[in-house]
């Protein structure tokens, strides 16, 4: 039975009145009743239908149950799993609601703030530090949330002096070197992932400084969404991400013939012209910096630059981990931030 409005879901910890849908027909605002130990009165409930969907869903539950996901105060919590969620494969039984997840309510997402009232203060300091600390803890269990976006940064008190932001979203986690297909979207994929070397760590740090240079330029700058080309989608960001941030390097031996032709088209399409000649480049974006540096009323800090091209770098071996871009000079790294962080190292 599929969840719709109304309908109230009864798990262990409390009782949920589904009230409205925040994503197609899986995803509920609830409200919750009876409530034993939780004391938000709202509470989202996650369910799923199709095959990937359930698969995301188990994982993202079997991840919410290393004791150091769920006591992380900067990962969205999840309040209880009802049903059987080591059944999700099942087929559905008429009458019964299917297995869902209970996970806190957060009162907005990145996407939806813009960032000309903020850019300038300190949310872009809140975020990212809350952000990197979600991910030393998933570093800390060796594994890569592989969906850092604007969509699974999740903030409420937003007008207050330290807003809460958390990492939400935990449907993608996959272990430390995951290779077997391409992960990450489009837009927030590492160089090293589309040379199929697998998603780490690294590509995380990489997703959320790309994820910051979104938000600040309310548009999507990396990935595809400027194409104006036939087909080669792949070839087109790949081109894309290197008139941003410059060369890619070499590729590593054992690369497929397909990815290989990736990069090959990338070239051609990196350096050409629109017709007629003198129109300018069928890519047209300047380097990175250069396209930060453009915002106006307000400016974007040249520190905040400064700390973005620190994550967005090629070299996945240089781009620094979660533990030491939260001692950039524009986080003001602080005792209370380090605190954050040994609580995990330790």
């Amino acid at each position: 039975m599929p969840l719709s409005p109304g309908q109230i879901i009864k798990g262990a910890r409390a009782s949920y009145r589904l009230l409205h849908p925040l994503k197609g027909k899986t995803v509920f605002k609830a409200e919750i009743l009876q409530a034993r130990d939780i004391t938000q009165r709202w509470a989202v409930v996650k369910t799923a239908t199709g095959s990937l969907e359930r698969s995301a869903l188990q994982r993202e539950y079997q991840t919410y149950q290393n004791p150091f996901v769920a006591e992380s105060p900067f990962i969205r919590s999840l309040h209880e799993g009802v049903g059987d969620m080591e059944s999700l494969d099942a087929a559905p039984v008429d009458g019964v609601a299917p297995p869902c997840l209970v996970l806190e309510w957060m009162d907005t997402e990145l996407r939806l703030i813009s960032s000309s009232a903020f850019r300038s203060g300190e949310l872009p300091k809140h975020v990212a530090r809350q952000v990197l600390k979600a991910l030393w803890v998933l570093y800390y269990i060796d594994s890569a949330h592989t969906d850092v976006n604007l969509n699974n940064i999740l903030i409420s008190n937003l007008n207050s002096p330290v807003p809460v932001v958390k990492l939400a979203d935990l449907g993608m986690v996959t272990p430390e070197g995951f290779n077997s297909q391409r992960l990450q979207s489009l837009p927030c994929r590492a160089p090293e992932v589309w040379k199929n070397q697998g998603v780490s760590h690294a590509s995380d740090i990489w997703s959320l400084g790309v994820t910051l240079v979104h938000w600040l330029l309310g548009k999507s700058i990396f990935g595809a969404r400027d194409k104006r080309v036939e087909g080669l989608t792949e070839a087109y960001c790949i081109a894309k991400l290197e008139r941003l941030v410059g060369p890619l390097g070499d590729l590593p031996e054992g690369l497929s013939v397909e990815a290989r032709e990736e990069f090959r088209m990338a070239a051609l399409l990196r350096d050409m012209d629109m017709p007629p000649p003198g129109k300018g480049k069928l890519i047209d974006v300047r380097p990175l910096r250069e396209e930060l540096e453009q915002l106006q009323d307000p400016v974007v800090p040249p520190g905040l630059i400064d700390f973005i091209e620190s994550l967005i770098v090629v070299d996945m071996e240089k781009r620094p981990i979660a533990h030491d871009a939260l001692k950039h000079p524009y986080l003001d790294i602080s005792s209370e931030s380090r605190n954050g962080v040994s609580v995990v190292a330790n």
